[in-house]
């Protein structure tokens, strides 16, 4: 059984040539008929193997490398046979067999009817691959890295692959974007969908709630603070939201002072001021304490 997913490409279905199980049908020469000086061969082609092709795959020509390479030999020698007016020969191969890697130095293959499996077989596999390189410095080079890895591993780095600071992130009906207690990370636009926040202080009983939809926004307070969250945001059905990470946010709004006053005056109005407490650990004063200067957005220099 194999599952190698190859098949024409798809330009192939708009060239308007006949087609049968989605390949361009040709002549056993490899040409296209009703076609002049137009001619195809490999996965796009149902090249004929003999003269009298019935509703069997075992008439045509197989989609592997093993063929196509051949293919391309006789093709290139028919069209030079075409240009000085000479006779054609028609395409004609009988497979050597099949090859397949297992992994951990196990394969197994099928060749001129004589079965094999393990080592050997996975020697005859690289060896098979080998050969098709082109030229013998690449053939040397190869092998050699092949014969090194075999007694020496190679040398493996883990690269930390960090997500871009700005992304589009989907979330499902009843997800968390965020809750109390979790690290702030950045700012929050709605594409699509509809989020709720919901602040909570069980000390104070101050309570806070608002939906957000598509072309609003949360998040903005990392402008001001830099604790944890105090609120929890959750899907109230399938939505779309774009992050901006919580560094490349605050200085792409500080960079403009148009942004600033917005977010001031947007806070002001949505939270009640930028020290509003809607949570235990918020940066507003305990009763008693001397007043604090209520803390701004940094200015643009």
């Amino acid at each position: 059984m194999a599952t190698i997913g190859n098949g024409p490409h798809p330009l192939v279905q708009m060239l308007g040539l006949d087609l049968h199980w989605g390949r361009i049908v040709t002549d056993r020469f490899m040409r296209v008929p009703g076609q002049e000086h137009v001619w195809a061969l490999g996965d796009a082609a149902l090249i004929p193997l003999n003269d009298n092709p019935q509703e069997d795959p075992v008439d045509y020509a197989t989609q592997t490398a093993q063929f196509a390479v051949r293919e391309g030999y006789q093709l290139a020698a028919n069209i030079m046979a075409s240009f000085k007016d000479q006779k054609l020969k028609p395409f004609a191969y009988t497979s050597k067999g099949s090859l397949a890697s297992l992994g951990m130095s196990k394969a197994v293959a099928d060749v001129y009817g004589f079965k094999l499996s393990g080592v050997l077989a996975w020697l005859l596999w690289r060896g098979f691959y080998l050969s098709f390189l082109p030229g013998f410095a690449a053939k040397f080079r190869v092998g050699i890295n092949w014969l090194l890895n075999s007694v020496m591993p190679p040398n493996l780095v883990q690269l930390r692959m960090l997500p871009p600071a700005t992304r589009y992130i989907h979330f499902w009906k009843g997800d968390r974007v965020f809750e109390p207690g979790m690290l702030i990370d950045g700012f929050y636009t709605v594409i699509n969908g509809a989020f709720k926040l919901t602040i909570d202080n069980p000390d104070t009983s101050e309570h806070f709630e608002k939906v957000f939809g598509p072309g609003e926004h949360f998040g903005e307070r990392v402008l001001v603070k830099s604790e944890l969250r105090t609120g929890l945001v959750e899907a109230l059905e399938d939505g779309l939201l774009l992050f901006i990470a919580q560094k490349d946010f605050t200085r792409f709004a500080r960079a403009f002072p148009f942004l600033d006053k917005y977010f001031t005056d947007y806070i002001e109005k949505t939270f009640g001021g930028t020290d509003k407490a809607f949570a235990p650990g918020s940066s507003n004063q305990q009763p008693g304490s001397p007043a604090q200067p209520k803390p701004e957005l940094a200015k643009t220099r």
